[in-house]
Order: C-alpha cells, then sequence, then structure tokens
C-alpha cells in the first residue's frame, strides 16, 4: 500500500511539473506571436506598433476631445468631426438623420459612425449606433436603438442597447465591446479590450445631439 502511494505521490509530482515546463516553453511563443500579430496591424494600417498598442487610451482621449470639436455639414443631414487620435490616427465621427411623416407625429432615425482611419484614408475600425425616435412636438418616445460594426482583426460585439423613456427629451444607448486577441482558445492572450458608448438624445421638436465615450 505504502508503495502505491510513493508512486502515485511520484506520477503527481512529474504530472505538475512536466505541465509547468509546458507553460514556460509556451509564453515566449504566444510572445513572438503577439509582436507579430501587432507587427503585422501596424503594417496593414500604416501606423506604428506603439499606436496599437495605445489605441484605446488614444481613442478614449479622442472621443473626449470630439464633444469639443465643431461639427462641419457635409451634405444636406450629414454633419462630421474629425479628431486626431495620435500620430497617424484620425477619428471620423459622421451623424446623419432621416426623417418620416406619419401624420401628426413623425418617426426620426439618427446614425451616428465612429470610424477609426489612418492619415491616407484607410478605415481600421467602424462602429455604427442607431436611435429611432416618434415625435409630435410634445414629448419624444424612443422606439429602437441598434449598433453594427466592421473590423479586419479586433473580436467586436453590441454589448448592450437600452432606450430612454417617454419624455420631452429622451434617449438611446448602445455599446460594444472589442478584444485583440492572439492564439486559438483555449490557449490565447489578449492584446487589448476596448469598450464604448454612444449616446443619442432628441427631443419632442426633433433637435438631437450625439455623444461618444
Amino acid at each position: 500500500m505504502e508503495i502505491k502511494k510513493l508512486v502515485a505521490t511520484i506520477v503527481m509530482l512529474t504530472t505538475i511539473f512536466s505541465v509547468g515546463e509546458t507553460a514556460w516553453a509556451a509564453e515566449p511563443k504566444y510572445s513572438q506571436q503577439r509582436e507579430s500579430v501587432v507587427a503585422e496591424i501596424a503594417e496593414k494600417y500604416d501606423i506604428t506598433e506603439g499606436e496599437i498598442l495605445q489605441l484605446n487610451s488614444n481613442i478614449e482621449k479622442a472621443f473626449e476631445l470630439a464633444d469639443e470639436v465643431e461639427a462641419v455639414s457635409i451634405q444636406d443631414d450629414f454633419i462630421q468631426k474629425m479628431v486626431p487620435v495620435s500620430e497617424n490616427l484620425v477619428l471620423v465621427i459622421t451623424t446623419k438623420e432621416n426623417k418620416t411623416k406619419a401624420r401628426a407625429t413623425r418617426r426620426k432615425t439618427i446614425t451616428s459612425t465612429a470610424e477609426l482611419q489612418n492619415i491616407l484614408g484607410k478605415t481600421v475600425i467602424t462602429l455604427t449606433s442607431v436611435g429611432v425616435f416618434q415625435i409630435d412636438g410634445s414629448t419624444c418616445t424612443p422606439i429602437d436603438a441598434y449598433g453594427t460594426y466592421t473590423s479586419w482583426v479586433w473580436n467586436i460585439t453590441t454589448t448592450d442597447s437600452k432606450l430612454g423613456s417617454t419624455s420631452y427629451e429622451s434617449w438611446v444607448r448602445n455599446g460594444f465591446s472589442s478584444e485583440l486577441n492572439v492564439g486559438v482558445d483555449p490557449v490565447s492572450m489578449t492584446i487589448q479590450t476596448c469598450s464604448y458608448t454612444c449616446k443619442i438624445y432628441c427631443d419632442a421638436n426633433g433637435t438631437y445631439s450625439v455623444s461618444w465615450s
């Protein structure tokens, strides 16, 4: 019986050390993968590797600055803001509205798109937030909200869509979450995570505003 216990202990210790050695051996591999993926993205979009690694914090700062940037009308019902993100990246926020009359009420759809571009105009990430409101001059009722997205390498999802209550001024909110991963589950490494929110406000007369954060 004691011999069996001794053998079992030796097997267990051998397994632990074997797993540990495998993990330590794998770490440089994924470190190399991480560097390789970052370098690939940087080359594809003509940006630096540092801009990739600091992307989230730079975009957050750009969204903060966007509230202070005056929007430019590019055509009827379209307005646009351009905010520098870093040396080679710019955040382009385009907002448009569509109006539909229905008897005494109107339906208003507001679409805001945040597009991360390099200085050559190549798109890295696109996030689109949509809010639909019904207005009658006295009240504003949110009736729909949703988000869409496109990206070459980031894994992006919509985290939530919420509607405010009926009042003179109301709102909708769309959330987005993204991850840049290296490797394949269950063994993978997250290089970066990002979460962004777009809130669209509209009042009973159709006056609206958009805020990204």
